[in-house]
This record gives C-alpha cells, structure tokens and sequence, in this order.
C-alpha cells in the first residue's frame, strides 16, 4: 500500500541567525548581511513534509538542529530514504539555481529547527553574489554523492552495518550520542522492516554498544559501533 505523507511545514517567521548552520557561516560576512533580513527561523514536527515529488519548492531550509532525510518515491507511493541532512547542510537547495520543482521528498526526521529564506530571495541573492551560487551548487553535488554512498550501503552492507552508519551519521549530525529516533523511523530510513530493526538493536544493545528507550536511541560504545560500520 502506498505510505501517507505526513503533513506539510507551516513557517513562523522570527529573526534568523544564520551562523548557526554550517554552510551559512563558512560564508563572506558581507553576503550573510545582505541575507540575514531576509531569514527566518522555523520549528518543524517530526515527520513533517518540507518538500514533496513535483511539488514547488517554494521555501529553501538550513536546519541549526534536527534531522530530515531526502526520499525517493517510488510511482506506487513507497518512500526510501536517500540521504540524511543536518545543520551541516541544506535543504531545497537546488532552487536556488533554477530548478524550483522537487525532485525528491524531504521528511523531517527528528523535531527540527532551521533557518528558511524564500526561493525567490536565495535565487535572486545567487545572482548578485557568485559565493553564495558556489555555495548552492556544492551542495547539490554533495548530496548526489551521499545518495551514492546511501545506495551503496543498502546493496553490499548488512543491516546491522547499514543501522550502524545511520547511527554515527545522526550522531555526528546531531553532536550528541542521544538520537531521537523511534523503530519505525530507523526501519522507514533503511528501508527494511521494523522486525529487522528490532533484532538489529537488540543484537547491538545485548554487545552493550547501544541502549535503547522509546523514542530515543543512545550509543554507548562509539567505538564498537564504528568498527561495526567499518570506520
């Protein structure tokens, strides 16, 4: 059965900092002032829509905390995830050089806060400043090839290595060991069943690598969980 998409983002405008997502702050200070009037700062629920399949993308998102994956859909509705991003990086990006309709979906995968500026400001900005469509473009070709990496991952890895690289991908992310993710999110993200991502924690909690609550999924072995993954 195709899965429901999980409802869309509201924007609440409030002044935006944006040194507080990475890309932003590796800018030229006198880009960031002529942008920063037009940011804003959003919350965002888990499992809330950013951006959908043939969809405009109307918004571009540059989280300062949380996670949000990128999905392919398949034509029967199933969603497989392909990438996860945080404050490192950037959602929507790609509008901001001129292709405004998505090509993916965008889910948020933990609560997130992010900095947002409208499509139409981040393209128009991309045309003054030469930085800031650099900036862009880098980081559409970053995610191509964490999406490779990703596709790799799910054909030669085993489960427990493909929950490992999740783990160490969100916690790194996330600067912290303590990542919010509940069963259901780590088997929709690896794209197996929730049965496999049950026995997959359970072998992982049992080696004392990870303990595990409701909702929530602490590493207590970095080490152990790197060698797992093959770091």
């Amino acid at each position: 059965m195709p899965q429901t998409p999980p409802p869309m983002a509201t924007v609440h405008e409030q002044p935006g900092d944006p040194t507080r997502n990475a890309l932003l702050a590796g800018m030229a200070g006198s880009v960031v002032q002529n942008l920063e009037p037009f940011l804003s700062i959003v919350s965002v629920p888990s499992g809330t829509v950013i951006h959908d399949v043939g969809k405009e993308i109307d918004r571009v998102y540059f989280p300062i905390n949380g996670l949000a994956s990128l999905q392919f859909v398949t034509r029967d509705g199933r969603a497989i995830d392909t990438a996860t991003i945080g404050r490192e990086g950037a959602l929507g990006v790609m509008a901001g050089i001129g292709r405004y309709e998505a090509k993916d979906r965008c889910v948020a995968r933990s609560p997130l806060t992010s900095i947002t500026i409208s499509t139409f400001d981040l393209r128009r900005f991309a045309h003054e400043h030469r930085e800031l469509q650099t900036m862009c473009v880098n980081e559409v070709d970053r995610m191509l090839s964490r999406t490779q990496r990703q596709a790799a991952r799910y054909a030669l890895h085993t489960i427990e290595m493909r929950l490992a690289h999740c783990l160490l991908d969100a916690s790194e992310m996330l600067s912290s060991d303590t990542i919010p993710f509940t069963q259901d999110v780590m088997a929709e993200m690896l794209a197996v069943r929730r049965t496999s991502i049950t026995e997959a924690a359970s072998k992982l909690h049992m080696a004392e690598i990870i303990d595990y609550s409701r909702g929530t999924i602490r590493i207590l072995d970095r080490a152990g969980l790197s060698k797992l993954a093959h770091r």
